[in-house]
């Protein structure tokens, strides 16, 4: 008799198929590249199906809705629970918790817009699937690509996208949780190296950190990048 694939075996499966996914998107306001939701399902929904793996996206109670507001910009952070099951034996499933983050100045875009980064950052991640990032440091400066920075001075010296703001501000709520203590110490070790460094005025919290971190240049964003990485708080 042979055995079936368990959850975890049909996981691996997609991971190895699931081929990568380009930043081919643009937003022409911001002069940026991204891949979206859509792009994401388009390339799993085949394998899923090949696999006869389902998925479920909720809202997770068990963790509070979180709400700020910094003049007109809404803030919402919440946890989202991702379950993908099994559908030969509906019994055998991986639940993920997954949290989701956005801003905007109408509060149900808000959600929107966490609701949209959640979904594709989790499917990203969850199967593992490549993607050209433009984000990272690292890889702007070996790539030098031209329609971004065309040397390691411009790369410095040039305000970062939207984009690295956002991978940024992610990383900064991966690294904080849902841990107030924890945000406390990033939020004043933040303030304590790279306002003072870089001399912004005021105080940093966690309603304007993501509006502080867009006025960042290259060097700094990579400075701020490497330092939350690499941190153990």
């Amino acid at each position: 008799m042979v055995e079936k694939n368990n959850i975890y075996k049909k996981l691996q499966e997609v991971q190895k198929e699931a081929t990568k996914l380009i930043k081919d998107k643009s937003n022409e306001f911001h002069k940026y590249k991204y891949f979206n939701e859509e792009q994401c399902l388009q390339l799993l929904k085949p394998l899923l199906d090949k696999h006869n793996i389902a998925y479920e996206a909720k809202d997770d109670p068990s963790q509070p809705f979180i709400h700020e507001r910094e003049g007109k910009t809404h803030f919402v952070k919440y946890l989202k629970r991702f379950t993908l099951v099994d559908a030969d034996n509906p019994t055998d499933k991986i639940e993920i918790p997954w949290w989701a983050c956005g801003e905007n100045n109408d509060l149900a875009k808000a959600k929107g817009s966490a609701e949209t980064y959640a979904a594709k950052y989790f499917f990203q991640k969850a199967f593992a699937i490549p993607v050209k990032d433009k984000n990272d440091p690292d890889i702007q400066n070996k790539d030098k690509p031209t329609e971004y920075y065309s040397d390691t001075d411009k790369f410095q010296n040039s305000k970062i996208d939207n984009e690295q703001a956002e991978a940024l501000y992610n990383l900064f709520n991966e690294k904080r949780g849902n841990d107030l203590a924890k945000q406390k110490v990033i939020l004043e070790a933040f303030d304590n190296v790279f306002v003072n460094e870089y001399k912004m005025a005021g105080k940093t919290n966690s309603g304007n950190f993501r509006m502080r971190i867009a006025l960042l240049k290259g060097k700094e964003y990579a400075d701020l990048w490497n330092w939350l990485s690499t941190t153990k708080f």
